[in-house]
């Protein structure tokens, strides 16, 4: 009897302590877990600062009349690989080139220049702004870049890397000082016409699309300069007022802002291919159109700035023009 009302008593004793603690131990257990997983998402979350500030809310404008069906996106994904945002472009006449380096494992190089992207395309590295974290890529991450920030580059790899930078630039200083390691250029466009573009922040990202044969992006109008560079297969380029591209591997193209454009897979096997996007803050990313870019029609030339008709100016190539870089001819005004 007596060892009956020990155990009842510990029982009690037991259930009391619980009581008092609020929760079991298991229950306690779970409840770390819990405020650990919300910390953690809390860290990785990334700030508006670190992203773009608000520019990676990239918006698209739908058209009011249904498409037709060949207006319409077919077998195509887009990915948003990185975004940023420059208070202001580069001053001066501008040109955007796609430059490649590569480094041997374990090697370094610090250096600063304007807003440009960092593509990997083979092999890892780690890239680390003066002052922040470390940020690892493997092929077909990105990272933004911001202007005239000090940051070193660093093959932490047992092989070979190899990475782009893009970037929008002035054309007195077309590549970074010093030079990246095993600089080649991939691709760069003519001297930009002056006319497109505006005073105030702009917003850039870095696309990769994936067209499976027969794929086809939407008839659409970006609001900025987009410059294309094909990674894997061919694509065909329609832009309103030109004769179609054909494009292969290595090679790129540019569409002057407010242009209408579609690229599609022509070909028999998968095509990939970078958008290289620079856009007013605070405008559209891009118009979706109800119409092939034939169809709309050659563009009016348009100040970002003011709305207004402007002359776009003629194109002056720059110093070195690789394939599929031409100017453009200056667009005719509508009326």
């Amino acid at each position: 009897m007596k060892k009956s009302i020990s155990a009842y008593m510990c029982l009690v004793a037991l259930a009391m302590l619980f009581t008092a603690c609020g929760s079991t131990p298991a229950a306690q257990t779970s409840s770390s877990s819990v405020l650990r997983n919300i910390a953690g998402q809390n860290a990785a979350a990334p700030t508006a600062s670190a992203t773009g500030q608000g520019c990676e809310q990239a918006q698209t404008v739908t058209p009011t009349p249904t498409p037709s069906t060949q207006a319409q996106a077919q077998g195509n994904t887009d990915k948003t690989l990185a975004t940023g945002q420059v208070d202001a472009l580069p001053q001066g006449n501008l040109f955007a080139n796609i430059l490649s380096a590569s480094q041997s494992p374990g090697t370094s190089v610090t250096h600063k220049h304007v807003a440009s992207f960092v593509y990997e395309v083979n092999g890892t590295q780690t890239i680390q702004e003066q002052g922040g974290p470390k940020q690892m890529l493997n092929p077909s991450d990105a990272v933004f870049i911001k202007d005239n920030v000090t940051h070193t580059h660093t093959n932490s790899g047992k092989t070979t890397n190899e990475w782009y930078l893009i970037a929008l630039r002035p054309v007195t200083t077309p590549t970074p000082s010093p030079t990246l390691p095993n600089q080649k250029t991939v691709y760069e466009t003519p001297t930009l016409p002056t006319s497109v573009f505006s005073k105030g922040a702009y917003c850039e990202n870095l696309l990769r699309t994936e067209q499976q044969a027969n794929g086809r992006t939407t008839s659409q109008r970006p609001s900025g300069l987009e410059v294309l560079n094909v990674l894997d297969g061919s694509v065909k380029v329609d832009v309103a007022g030109q004769d179609p591209k054909t494009l292969t591997a290595g090679q790129g193209t540019y569409i002057l802002p407010n242009t209408p454009v579609q690229v599609s897979n022509t070909g028999s096997d998968v095509a990939r291919f970078l958008s290289f996007n620079v856009w007013p803050k605070g405008h559209p990313f891009r118009e979706d159109l109800a119409g092939l870019p034939a169809e709309v029609g050659t563009p009016v030339p348009t100040s970002v700035a003011t709305g207004t008709a402007t002359p776009m100016g003629t194109a002056t190539p720059a110093a070195t023009e690789t394939p599929m870089g031409t100017a453009t001819p200056a667009a005719t005004l509508t009326r």
